[in-house]
């Protein structure tokens, strides 16, 4: 179905502008991207908190750039997951978090699995060592 540019419908003032001057943005455009950070960001103080995660991953799917800059500004609802080692549940937040998989505090396995190319930041002995002891208390 093909659409008439100069008809209201199509997103443009026919008195105004023409396809060309429309303030739709081509993919060729370039976006300012200290604009389209602060609008993710406002977008996302409006999100109900249980759907922040969804509104995130659709956001960084749009803009891929902006990532890490949102992953790190924005805290995700905490999660409870299941370390199917143990058969014991675990809180999944931003401290354990690597990418989209969370690590067990029992036995140091992510869930869901990280993907086979992918190396986690290895934890610290000394830290792994707390963590079992306040976990098998």
């Amino acid at each position: 179905m093909d659409m008439d540019p100069s008809t209201p419908s199509a997103g443009l003032n026919p008195e105004t502008e023409s396809p060309a001057e429309s303030s739709v943005q081509s993919p060729e455009t370039p976006v300012d991207m200290g604009k389209a950070y602060a609008a993710a960001i406002d977008l996302l103080r409006r999100v109900p908190t249980a759907k922040v995660s969804h509104a995130l991953a659709l956001i960084n799917r749009l803009a891929p750039e902006l990532t890490e800059d949102l992953m790190a500004e924005v805290d995700q609802p905490l999660k409870v997951l299941t370390d199917t080692q143990v058969d014991k549940p675990f809180i999944g937040c931003d401290m354990n978090r690597d990418g989209d998989s969370y690590r067990s505090p029992y036995t140091s396995q992510f869930y869901p699995p990280l993907p086979e190319d992918y190396e986690a930041e290895p934890v610290l002995p000394f830290c792994r060592a707390i963590e079992e002891e306040g976990n098998h208390k």
